[in-house]
């Protein structure tokens, strides 16, 4: 029914923001390390992930991250500066040399700062995380990460 409380996809999208927070705790640590590339996939790929569930959860009327405080407010917050900057995980076929590049340009900078974020976050940042506390107690844990409920965006069949 689409006045259902869409249950599953909110636990989804709270198992996932857990997941992605354990994705940044290990880039941080590796900040200033070796290779981070598979970090990078990683991250990137739980970043555009919880965008396009945020964007699920809003037909429903409710809006991913809007009860989120503190550290989980500022990682949602530039994780979806982030996302929108990731023109594509996978090259689009038939695209001029030249507009690759300069999207490759692009996303290495939103990259780069997203990066910077991160190393700025406080040791030990995912104990803050109000998300994994949800996590332990999803029923409960609901409200607080989505906030109240607002009307529906979209027809829902």
């Amino acid at each position: 029914m689409p006045n259902e409380f869409p249950q599953s996809l909110a636990r989804r999208w709270i198992e996932a923001f857990a997941e992605y927070l354990s994705s940044l705790a290990a880039l941080r640590e590796a900040l200033g390390g070796a290779s981070r590339l598979a970090l990078r996939r990683n991250v990137t790929d739980w970043a555009v992930a919880l965008v396009e569930m945020m964007d699920h959860l809003t037909a429903y009327g409710l809006l991913a991250g809007q009860g989120l405080t503190g550290v989980d407010e500022r990682i949602w917050t530039q994780t979806l500066r982030y996302a929108d900057e990731v023109r594509w995980l996978v090259p689009p076929a038939g695209v001029p040399a030249a507009e690759l590049l300069a999207d490759l340009a692009a996303m290495q900078a939103a990259w780069e700062r997203f990066e910077r974020f991160v190393g700025n976050l406080p040791e030990g940042f995912p104990a803050q995380s109000a998300v994994l506390a949800a996590r332990a107690d999803l029923d409960a844990g609901l409200a607080e990460v989505f906030g109240p409920r607002v009307g529906p965006t979209a027809i829902i069949g």
